[in-house]
């Protein structure tokens, strides 16, 4: 990623519908996070 500065990256999460609808929120911010700071402390 540092030597291809135009790279894109599409990460995609989901939650069924088991929890209220903030628990299903906070999650799916949660999963949508885990592979952004993955990479960026990865460089």
């Amino acid at each position: 990623m540092s030597q291809n500065n135009k790279l894109v990256i599409y990460a995609k999460s989901h939650t069924d519908s088991r929890g209220s609808d903030k628990y299903n929120l906070d999650l799916s911010s949660a999963e949508q996070s885990r592979p952004f700071n993955m990479l960026f402390q990865k460089g």
